[in-house]
């Protein structure tokens, strides 16, 4: 619906009978011409934010106003659940730093509205400041038509999938289903294709991320339907048996792919970690500690402890050690100058030095194989450490030179924008299945 009968109504679902058929991150009007812009639970459907915000701040006139109506973060009892209609969430207090970063924007009005779900955001553009242009995000969808994927796995590969222009049929994670499928089951994959077919859904790919063995029967399956498993505990040799009954295994330990391919199945690829950039982005709070680490401490994990004792010994460092998950991480790591990381035992690449790079914060991790050197550049992306010594000396010297430490830091960051996004993984694997 639109907020006037004479307003012009942009949407890319031909079921809403828009006035024009158009994506609303690429407006096909020049610049100034509108006096307004109103999105009514838009913006939580764009993947690049910022770059909505901005496309539609380049049609208003100087002086005209972006208003939005937004979905609260915490008005739900479980954002996860809805994350399959959602691409994001936001709060007040996060979207008010998102527009800090637009100084040609004036906020005039930001109140929570009557039904206590939402809240309401008006700003207006400053006369005589200039736009920067939207990064247009990827036209081709990784393939050469849209895919209907039935994906069983964390939300942030789906999310990437989605706005690349696929469909995504989330089942048996997060508590939640797009059909009823129940968690922590063995599900019969030929009956769940059966079930979709009835309503008229055709699949083109199935995908089990991490999943446990969470779909059955995959050898009764069509044999045109590419199977794909996604792990990312590849140190866990229990699942090498697993490969030979998909099509294709992607793992995110490089030292493994070929004991993988000898072992269990030759078609298995490497798919490094990655951090999402909505998510992990630097978050503008005060820097209060000299060093941060997030991680477990138990068994497996004597090493990280040892040199977390030895690390707070001299510098100031966080009280906290785990237990943050997405937004929550990633304001942990802006209160950091900068993040001490230790591989656990198996000495694998984690996920960590991914999201401490997106949040523009300088990461000091142990050198470890697996493609970690691969990925970044020791003294460039990130700074690598082999004794103790190294590691002591490495934080002190940082500590003593903020110009160099954030010079690193933010080439780390762009090189993770730029190569290690969950968009750049999903069209590894579209890549690969889709030749």
């Amino acid at each position: 619906w639109k907020v006037s009968p004479e307003a012009t109504g942009i949407d890319n679902n031909p079921l809403c009978q828009p006035d024009l058929l158009y994506d609303a991150i690429r407006l096909p009007f020049p610049a100034e011409q509108f006096d307004y812009v109103a999105s009514i639970h838009g913006l939580e459907h764009f993947w690049h934010t910022e770059d909505a915000i901005l496309e539609w701040v380049r049609v208003i006139k100087p002086g005209g106003y972006v208003c939005l109506v937004l979905q609260g973060r915490y008005s739900v009892a479980n954002p996860q659940a809805e994350e399959f209609i959602h691409l994001r969430f936001f709060n007040p207090g996060e979207f008010r730093l998102i527009l800090d970063r637009m100084p040609f924007l004036e906020v005039v009005q930001m109140d929570t509205i009557q039904d206590g779900h939402s809240f309401e955001v008006v700003c207006r553009r400053k006369e005589g400041a200039k736009v920067p242009p939207a990064r247009v995000r990827p036209e081709a969808p990784g393939t050469n038509r849209p895919l209907t994927i039935l994906w069983y796995g964390h939300p942030d590969l789906q999310r990437a999938a989605r706005a690349i222009g696929h469909r995504v049929i989330t089942v048996g994670h997060w508590n939640y289903t797009h059909y009823n499928f129940p968690l922590a089951t063995m599900e019969s994959l030929p009956r769940m294709l059966e079930q979709l077919a009835s309503i008229g859904v055709q699949v083109d790919l199935v995908i089990e991320q991490e999943g446990n063995f969470f779909f059955s029967d995959l050898e009764a399956k069509p044999p045109s339907l590419p199977t794909v498993q996604i792990i990312c505990n590849a140190w866990d040799f229990n699942r090498v048996l697993r490969t030979r009954v998909f099509d294709y295994n992607f793992i995110s330990q490089k030292d493994y792919v070929g004991y993988y391919r000898q072992q269990g199945n030759p078609n298995t690829w490497w798919l490094p970690h990655w951090a999402d950039p909505d998510v992990f982005r630097p978050m503008g709070v005060p820097e209060e500690y000299d060093i941060g680490v997030l991680g477990q401490m138990g068994v497996g994990y004597e090493e990280r402890l040892r040199l977390w004792v030895l690390l707070s010994s001299r510098f100031r460092t966080t009280p906290e050690t785990g237990g943050y998950w997405f937004e929550e991480a990633a304001r942990f790591y802006g209160k950091c100058r900068m993040v001490f990381n230790r591989s656990a035992g198996f000495r694998n690449v984690n996920e960590r030095p991914f999201q401490a790079l997106a949040c523009g914060k300088l990461i000091v991790t142990d050198k470890v194989g697996h493609g970690l050197t691969d990925l970044f550049q020791d003294r460039q992306h990130l700074v690598l450490y082999e004794n103790d010594n190294q590691l002591l000396e490495a934080v002190d010297y940082y500590l003593r030179h903020p110009d160099e430490r954030q010079r690193i830091a933010e080439a780390g960051r762009q090189e993770v924008l730029q190569k290690h996004t969950p968009v750049h993984r999903v069209q590894t694997i579209l890549g690969v299945v889709f030749p």
